[in-house]
C-alpha cells in the first residue's frame, strides 16, 4: 500500500515543460556550458535590450550604431514580409483567374455565362455582389431578357462615362455611392468599396462594364494594382463579346 502511495506521490510531482520554471541561474547555467549559443543563435541579439553601465541616458557610437542597424534590419523584414504576403495573394488570384477561364469555356449560353460569373466572382472574390451591364443588343433575342442588358437605352451615365474611354483602365472605387449607383442600384449605398471595369471585345471597343462590390470598405483599394483587374476585364470581355450584336463606338453614344 506504501508503494502505491509513493507512485502515486511521484507521479503528481512530475511537471511538463510548459509548467517547469527556468530561473535566470540555470539560464546562466547553460550559457557558461555553451559559449557559442550567440553565435548560432544570432537573430537573438537583436532582441536583447542591455542599458549602458554609465547610465540610462549615455550611449556609445557603437551602441548608437546597433541600434540604427537593428532598425534597418526590422524595416527591411517587415518590407519583405509585405512582399511575401502580397507574392502568395497574387498567385492566388492567378490561380482564380485560371480557374475562371476554364469554366466559362464552352458555354453553351450566355445566361450560363452570367450564372458562372455571378457565383464565382462573388465567392472567389469574398464581395457582396457582382453586377454586369451590357450596353448592346444580344445576338439572340431570348437573351434580351436578362438583366445584364442595360435599360439606359443608349444614355451613358456622366459619372462613368470616364471608364468608357478607350485606353482607361480598371478602377478601384471607394465611398463613391454615385458610380456605383450605376451598376448596383439602391443597394451601392451599403457598399464601402467597390472594382468597376469596361468590357471589351476582339475589336477593343466597350460594350460594357463588370463590377464587383464590397460592404468592407479595404475589401477593394488603389493598392490592389490594375494588372489583375485588366486580366479578368480581358477574359470576361472576350467571353460575352460573342454573344453581343454588332457594336457601334461608346464616343457615338449620348451622354447623360
Amino acid at each position: 500500500m506504501a508503494k502505491l502511495n509513493k507512485t502515486a506521490d511521484n507521479e503528481s510531482s512530475r511537471t511538463t515543460p510548459e509548467e517547469a520554471v527556468v530561473d535566470a541561474g540555470t539560464v546562466l547555467d547553460y550559457l557558461r556550458k555553451t559559449p557559442d549559443f550567440f553565435v548560432r543563435n544570432s537573430d537573438i541579439l537583436e532582441l536583447l535590450d542591455i542599458p549602458h553601465p554609465c547610465g540610462e541616458k549615455t550611449i556609445s557610437l557603437i551602441e548608437r550604431q546597433v541600434l540604427v542597424l537593428r532598425k534597418q534590419v526590422r524595416q527591411q523584414r517587415e518590407q519583405f514580409n509585405e512582399l511575401m504576403e502580397n507574392a502568395r495573394k497574387n498567385e492566388t488570384l492567378s490561380q482564380q483567374l485560371h480557374k475562371l477561364a476554364l469554366q466559362l469555356i464552352g458555354r453553351a449560353s450566355l445566361d450560363e455565362v452570367f450564372s458562372i460569373l455571378h457565383d464565382r466572382l462573388t465567392a472567389d472574390f469574398t464581395a457582396d455582389t457582382v453586377e454586369i451591364r451590357i450596353f448592346f443588343e444580344p445576338r439572340c433575342t431570348a437573351d434580351a431578357k436578362l438583366k445584364e442588358f442595360s435599360d439606359w437605352n443608349g444614355i451613358i451615365p456622366d459619372v462613368i462615362e470616364p471608364l468608357l474611354d478607350p485606353n482607361g483602365e480598371p478602377v478601384c472605387v471607394q465611398n463613391r455611392v454615385s458610380q456605383m449607383t450605376c451598376l448596383f442600384g439602391e443597394q451601392a449605398t451599403t457598399f464601402g468599396s467597390g472594382m468597376l471595369m469596361p468590357l471589351k471585345g476582339e475589336d477593343e471597343r466597350i460594350f460594357g462594364l463588370l463590377g464587383i462590390g464590397s460592404r468592407d470598405p479595404k475589401r477593394f483599394q488603389h493598392t490592389l494594382g490594375t494588372i489583375f483587374m485588366s486580366q479578368l476585364g480581358e477574359i470576361v470581355g472576350r467571353v460575352i463579346f460573342p454573344y453581343i450584336s454588332d457594336t457601334k463606338d461608346t464616343s457615338d453614344m449620348q451622354a447623360e
